[in-house]
């Protein structure tokens, strides 16, 4: 999208089209004032292609923004290629959405067959589970896939890279995005996410494995797992069984005969042998001990604790 507004720069009359087409937006009530006037700082700017391209997707960032130029995007190639037609979709916080019809139904086959009882032209597609904000990541990813297709094989690389960092960027919506991609059946960002909760899923069976082979070496520890696995037993809170496979497993971790990696990996599959282990892994306070914490304290005076790499990661202040 932001290779396009930068191209369009390049003509008068496209420059001239998008300035009548946010006036309309602003008079009807589409666009508020403070979204325009930072669209047209952006596309008036002279800087280099590639410090615009990242100044604009720092600009997407803003809802509005972000809702007013895929408005604007999609109508304007609506103007310029009027055999392609947008499809409007009411996500499920009550906002619509404009789309390409051929970007999107080439990806979603629920789409595809939903246009088939609406006017694509009037109608409005409703997605009663979808949230606006999740449903403009799908379009910037379809979009983006599409534009690196378009460059063929020097872009395949340049996808990888960006799908990565797409990932990244949206690592606190990624549940959201993969029950939206798999709801409309949306097959390239599905296996994306797919296969990025699997890693985190790996990565957290392997930090659980590491751990309790640590305390099967510490006896105070190891009876109080074993004692707190007897009391959930004997309270109904966890499976019988799944308890018992759970005291079989932590009784021979010592065994060096034995790959117990990949045994506990097998245990780990159903579902009530999980519940067991993440619930002891996690409410264990010496475990919550060893991480690198830090305080933070809010305006009003309260003070909170939180996770080190976990502030860092997500806030350069």
């Amino acid at each position: 999208m932001g290779h396009y507004f930068i191209s369009m720069t390049r003509s008068k009359s496209m420059l001239s089209e998008i300035s009548i087409a946010l006036m309309v937006g602003q008079i009807h009530g589409e666009f508020n004032k403070s979204s325009c006037a930072y669209f047209i700082d952006w596309l008036n700017r002279q800087d280099s292609y590639d410090t615009k391209i990242d100044d604009f997707d720092r600009l997407l960032k803003n809802r509005k923004v972000n809702q007013l130029c895929q408005t604007l995007y999609y109508d304007l190639r609506d103007y310029v290629n009027r055999e392609d037609p947008y499809v409007s979709i009411k996500c499920s916080d009550g906002q619509i959405l404009k789309i390409a019809k051929s970007l999107i139904c080439a990806e979603s086959e629920v789409v595809k067959d939903l246009l088939d009882s609406v006017d694509v032209n009037s109608g409005v597609i409703p997605l009663t589970n979808v949230s606006s904000d999740i449903l403009l990541e799908i379009i910037l990813f379809l979009k983006k896939k599409r534009d690196f297709q378009e460059i063929t094989d020097k872009g395949a690389a340049h996808y990888r890279g960006w799908s990565k960092a797409f990932i990244n960027r949206n690592r606190p919506i990624l549940n959201g995005l993969h029950l939206a991609a798999e709801e409309l059946q949306i097959k390239s960002l599905l296996d994306l996410t797919t296969q990025e909760l699997q890693r985190h899923a790996d990565e957290h069976l392997l930090q659980c494995f590491h751990y309790f082979s640590a305390m099967s070496g510490n006896n105070n520890r190891s009876r109080e797992i074993l004692k707190e696995l007897d009391l959930s037993m004997s309270s109904g809170r966890f499976n019988d069984v799944a308890c018992k496979d759970f005291k079989d497993w932590f009784a021979q971790i010592g065994d060096s005969g034995k790959n117990h990696l990949e045994e506990f990996k097998a245990l780990m599959d159903p579902p009530d042998f999980r519940n067991v282990c993440y619930s002891i892994y996690r409410g264990d306070y010496r475990h919550e001990e060893e991480w690198d914490q830090f305080s933070l304290e809010s305006s009003d005076g309260e003070v909170f604790d939180m996770v080190k790499s976990i502030g860092v990661d997500q806030s350069c202040f």
